[in-house]
């Protein structure tokens, strides 16, 4: 809720909405077809400022948990596409931009710009039954070090003798899919994501950094250790598939200020829409009395959302499901999720001000309160509002 938007949960503030973890950042449309191209093989397209950004964030932020003495896995998300030969373009570009000598420059911007917007006061404003102490971002000046450690590296996770992974102080590179066996390439080395033990991390001392390249086994469970920069393109119209597509939620501690995620507009409306359903689904198993069960008392579920927008599940798994447009829980319950964006609200100011034009003719009465028009077709009525 507090990343997409609901207030159902605020529980200070007499139920005000607060606003959301300012930690979402937008990526265009351009970027998307950029992407896409990147994926389809085509070398010559140049890696998305977004993605650039992203990554240099994660390299920083990585720095930073290195800085703080902070000693637990740091990784990257980078979820795009479902297709292994997509995973296999998006990896050399990864490689492209961390090859760049001019990543460091990079690096220092994108920090000292987000290092500014999202505060620790901000952090608080935003989420305001925090109870923790978030720590205060370290210089730029004081990560270079850490920056150049984690940039002089760059590989899969390599093994020794036993075949037991071997960690450096570099990047490693993560492509989560089903093409190797075990895990492993041709030269023994874990081309899949797999973590070090607690034992591990201790006898190593600091954050192994790690960029995961995937799809579906991202999307089905797998928990990403030390999330902090995610670029997430993938979508679904399914309720249920969106939700473990996500892999924010959870707590941070000791770096509430560092995760940080990219994605459309497109996938931040459907993630909003689903903090709503979720949010009521929680209100409305609260009412539940506490020796009933499902059985007695099915669950209401949520289902306003345009069809283009959210479907809750897939139509086999709604076979029990009951629609219906009726609540007679004694709430009355009100739209209270609009598109923003400008060009839309001016479309809508100009298709009323058309449909009333031409309304004229049958317009009655006509005062300070109110415009009246009488017998005016249905079907002139449900084409305004379509538009």
């Amino acid at each position: 809720d507090l990343l997409f938007g609901s207030s159902r949960l605020n529980h200070k503030n007499n139920g005000e909405p607060i606003p959301n973890l300012d930690i979402l950042r937008d990526v265009s449309d351009a970027d998307v077809e950029a992407i896409k191209e990147i994926q389809l093989g085509e070398s010559e397209t140049a890696p998305p400022e977004t993605l650039i950004d992203s990554v240099a964030w994660f390299i920083c932020a990585a720095a930073a948990r290195r800085h703080l003495g902070q000693t637990s896995p740091t990784s990257m998300l980078i979820h795009t596409s479902h297709l292994q030969i997509h995973h296999a373009e998006m990896e050399s570009c990864i490689r492209s931009i961390l090859g760049d000598p001019s990543l460091m420059e990079r690096c220092k911007t994108v920090y000292e710009r987000e290092s500014k917007r999202l505060t620790v006061n901000t952090f608080y404003e935003q989420y305001p039954d925090y109870e923790g102490e978030p720590n205060e971002y370290p210089s730029f000046k004081e990560l270079k070090a850490n920056i150049k450690e984690l940039l002089s590296q760059l590989g899969y996770i390599k093994t020794d003798q036993n075949v037991k992974p071997v960690y450096n102080t570099g990047l490693h590179l993560c492509v989560d899919n089903s093409s190797y066996k075990k895990g492993l390439n041709d030269e023994g080395e874990h081309v899949r994501l797999i973590y070090p033990s607690k034992s591990e991390l201790r006898d190593l001392g600091f954050s192994p950094a790690f960029i995961v390249i995937g799809g579906a086994t991202l999307s089905r469970g797998l928990t990403l250790e030390g999330l902090v920069s995610t670029y997430f393109l993938r979508l679904t119209k399914l309720g249920d598939s969106l939700m473990q597509m996500g892999r924010w939620f959870g707590y941070r501690q000791n770096y509430e200020l560092l995760p940080r995620i990219w994605m459309t507009k497109n996938a931040i409306e459907q993630f909003s829409y689903l903090a709503e359903v979720e949010a009521d689904l929680r209100q409305e198993l609260e009412r539940y009395d506490s020796g009933s069960s499902p059985q007695d008392f099915s669950p209401k579920i949520l289902s306003w959302a345009p069809a283009k927008l959210l479907r809750i599940t897939a139509a086999n798994k709604m076979q029990a499901a009951v629609n219906s447009e009726w609540d007679f829980s004694g709430i009355s319950n009100e739209t209270t999720m609009f598109p923003l964006d400008e060009e839309t609200l001016k479309d809508n100011i100009r298709e009323t001000e058309n449909f009333l034009n031409n309304q004229m003719t049958d317009l009655e009465t006509s005062d300070e309160r109110a415009l009246v028009f009488r017998d005016v077709e249905f079907e002139l009525i449900a084409d305004y509002l379509r538009k």
